[in-house]
């Protein structure tokens, strides 16, 4: 009985340890803190380089983030308008109960315009919808969540997708047509606290029954805005493995050491 338990208390252990790599809480409303973001603007890379996004892992989140508009013009690539169409930042974490994605933007939640030489031009664009693929694709995205109109925060899954109006390149844009799964259970799109030009967006998400997160690989997450200037793609494929942090060392030692200790003692026994 006793060789059970300490076995039992191994193992505890070691997923204990596992499941720690990735822990974080997330709120949804007040901000990207919580996410430990604490560079608001330059988030978890500092880049300079107009399209050129960095990709990493940071403390059990992935992202995706770009500076840009960095030239007279307001090029954000692959087309122009500056901070308004411009998205800097998109991230994704899960717990044991849901899935997060988040965005650091410029474009505001009521649309914008483009200017030129000060001259106001062309019709109001918007951010388009949160684009997501669990199977690895690229090219068809089979869910998305609103972020804008009366099913605002409703994560669906879509039968059709609505291509960027000027820079079809950037698509997918806008849900066309798909149905509520009932799963999305927290949004807001808002402006970022203390920053005059930024927003940013929060959502969360029950786990899907499909969700693995042995395939986390398979995951892939899309935004840009209704005119395709901007677009951010999350490829979870592109990051490395999560790297355990020192606690997480230990907690896997120390299940090492207890399994070593019960085969020990099993040998006296025997």
């Amino acid at each position: 009985m006793r060789k059970r338990f300490i076995r039992a208390i191994a193992i505890a252990v070691m997923v204990m340890a596992a499941g720690d790599a990735s822990a974080i809480s997330i709120l949804v409303g007040g901000g990207v803190g919580d996410w430990g973001i604490t560079d608001q603007t330059n988030g978890f890379a500092t880049t300079d380089a107009v399209n050129a996004p960095v990709s990493g892992y940071n403390n059990g989140v992935w992202y995706v983030e770009e500076k840009g508009a960095k030239d007279p013009w307001g090029y954000v690539g692959p087309g122009y308008g500056g901070y308004p169409f411009d998205i800097q930042g998109l991230y994704f974490t899960y717990d044991e109960s849901f899935m997060y994605v988040a965005s650091i933007l410029g474009t505001p939640p009521e649309g914008s315009r483009g200017v030129w030489n000060g001259t106001t031009w062309g019709g109001t664009e918007y951010l388009g919808d949160i684009a997501l693929s669990f199977d690895g694709s690229t090219s068809k995205y089979e869910y998305g969540l609103e972020t804008r109109g009366t099913d605002r925060g409703k994560f669906k899954q879509v039968d059709t997708w609505t291509a960027a109006a000027y820079f079809p390149q950037s698509s997918p844009s806008d849900i066309k047509t798909g149905s509520n799964t009932g799963l999305g259970s927290g949004f807001v799109y808002e402006k970022l606290p203390g920053m005059s030009s930024l927003y940013y967006i929060e959502s969360r998400i029950a786990l899907p029954s499909f969700f693995n997160p042995a395939s986390l690989d398979s995951i892939n997450v899309h935004l840009t805005q209704t005119c395709g200037n901007d677009a951010a793609d999350l490829r979870l494929t592109m990051l490395p493995a999560p790297v355990p942090e020192p606690a997480t060392a230990l907690l896997w030692a120390l299940g090492i050491f207890a399994l070593f200790a019960s085969g020990l003692r099993m040998n006296r026994l025997q």
